[in-house]
């Protein structure tokens, strides 16, 4: 069975407008970077009016509250299957 993901529309608009009009990539490689860099910058250092005008990174940070880090101890025969 096929899984169809549903993205925003403002989301594939500004993908399309900012990254694939009017642009050619010799490479599927080049076309691949492109979106990784594209996405990055969407995600971490764009500006975003509903947010304030802050990156959506920094408006995670600032209202997110964070988990508390896992800690293990011991070693990895300590647990059940090492006994």
């Amino acid at each position: 069975m096929r899984t169809t993901i549903r993205w925003p529309s403002s989301f594939v608009d500004t993908f399309k407008t900012e990254l694939i009009a009017d642009r050619v990539w010799r490479t599927r490689g080049q076309l691949e970077f492109a979106i990784v860099k594209w996405v990055g910058w969407y995600n971490q250092r764009r500006l975003h009016s509903a947010l304030g005008d802050i990156p959506p990174a920094e408006y995670e940070l600032q209202h997110v509250p964070t988990q508390p880090a896992l800690v293990f101890r011991g070693s990895r025969s300590d647990g059940p299957a090492g006994r």
